[in-house]
């Protein structure tokens, strides 16, 4: 017996205008099984945790360059 999939999470590249999620949301609305459809506003703790990641992977790359240099 396989698992059973309760939903999906579609998440965009680039922030888009609230028309255009309005516009995405009624497509997904019209497939078969879908039951609800919500969109999620960009806010500060959004961006908050990209610029913690992007500070933690700025960390790697200069440890492993670090890392790289002292072996050469």
């Amino acid at each position: 017996m396989s698992d059973q999939v309760k939903g999906l999470i579609v998440t965009f590249s680039n922030g888009i205008s609230i028309e255009q999620a309005e516009k995405y949301k009624a497509a997904i609305s019209l497939m078969a099984g879908v039951v609800n459809v919500e969109h999620s506003v960009d806010d500060w703790n959004d961006k908050m945790n990209r610029e913690m990641i992007k500070g933690e992977m700025t960390k790697k790359i200069a440890d492993a360059l670090r890392q790289v240099h002292s072996q050469l």
